[in-house]
């Protein structure tokens, strides 16, 4: 009676574990920013992470940037600036291949006055296709 408890638990166990995902990743990115004259041109880089948690047909990615950026070579009128950008999206597959997206993002600046801050909601639909065992191809389209 135990041994069939005991696998009855364990078959329940793994088939839902399948259905689970859980992926995380830490980056360095790097980064240019212009706006309209060459005296505003700007390069820099910074540390950027992101988490991923789907749950059966439903997931959710949350991703963070923090970026330095120096004016450019020519840029004397321009003072240096930080970056952060968060943004959250919720995905929801709807068939194999395709998931429906939406999401928000916001960049704040600091010092406020040195460049543009922004925030902005994001619907859209992805289509992966896999290629082999752990690697796929990934089609994203979306508005913002």
């Amino acid at each position: 009676m135990i041994a069939r408890l005991a696998g009855i638990a364990l078959v329940v166990a793994t088939t839902t574990v399948h259905a689970q995902h859980i992926s995380g990743g830490a980056q360095y990115a790097f980064a240019g920013y212009a706006e309209q004259g060459p005296s505003l041109r700007f390069g820099g880089g910074g540390p950027a992470g992101h988490l991923t948690v789907e749950w059966r047909r439903i997931g959710l990615t949350l991703a963070a940037a923090r970026l330095a950026f120096e004016p450019s070579d020519g840029a004397s009128v321009a003072e240096s600036f930080d970056m952060t950008e968060q943004a959250v999206a919720v995905r929801v597959r709807t068939t194999g291949p395709v998931t429906l997206e939406g999401g928000f993002v916001q960049r704040d600046i600091t010092p406020e006055h040195a460049a543009q801050s922004v925030a902005s909601l994001r619907l859209g639909a992805i289509a992966a296709f896999p290629l082999a065992v752990g690697s796929d191809v990934a089609v994203r389209a979306a508005y913002l």
